[in-house]
């Protein structure tokens, strides 16, 4: 934004009118901005119910609630006290994901580059954290595949508590599948 040139004033009178010009014309040069801001902000969350809804249908199709549950994903999301299946969950997710493009473009068309600049190195870690949770999901899938395989070994030895040993078992295979997620 260019600096204001302010002409030197040779009464009160100019000088209000002055100030009262240049603060007009910064009002009426914001206008397009707002409404830039207000329609791309209103197109944003238009759109992200039409694809959250189309995910979640997609996720439902493909059975992705039956293969959460074999993986413990669906008993972790319940734990955190989201009251929805594992595939509305991350319809939920696409859905802030789209909001957040939106008010990247919304802030970027608006003209203040510190917000938008946060938002993108938000969405820059967005797909770190999509690799971490499809490790946690493996995580799930290994775990429960070594509890089973604890149990089942241990109850065939005729060695004591299998059922604690086959916790243990699982326990490990999640604190290093968690490692690994956080790196």
């Amino acid at each position: 934004m260019p600096l204001l040139q302010i002409a030197p004033a040779e009464s009160w009178g100019d000088a209000v009118r002055g100030s009262i010009s240049e603060a007009l014309a910064l009002l009426l040069e914001g206008i397009p901005r707002v409404l830039a801001f207000a329609l791309i902000a209103l197109a944003g969350w238009l759109t992200l119910n039409l694809v959250a809804k189309l995910v979640d249908r997609l996720l439902e199709t493909v059975q992705f609630d039956a293969f959460a549950d074999r993986a413990g994903v669906s008993g972790f999301v319940y734990r955190t006290g989201i009251d929805a299946d594992a595939s509305t969950f991350v319809a939920e997710l696409a859905r802030w994901f789209i909001r957040l493009i939106a008010l990247v473009a919304a802030f970027d068309a608006l003209g203040i580059p510190a917000v938008s600049e946060v938002l993108r190195e938000f969405l820059r870690w967005l797909p770190e954290l999509l690799v971490a949770i499809v490790v946690l999901v493996l995580t799930g899938l290994a775990a429960t595949a070594v509890a089973e395989l604890v149990r089942g070994a241990t109850a065939q030895g005729g060695l004591d508590n299998p059922e604690l040993l086959a916790r243990v078992g699982s326990t490990a295979v999640w604190l290093f599948g968690v490692v690994i997620a956080v790196n």
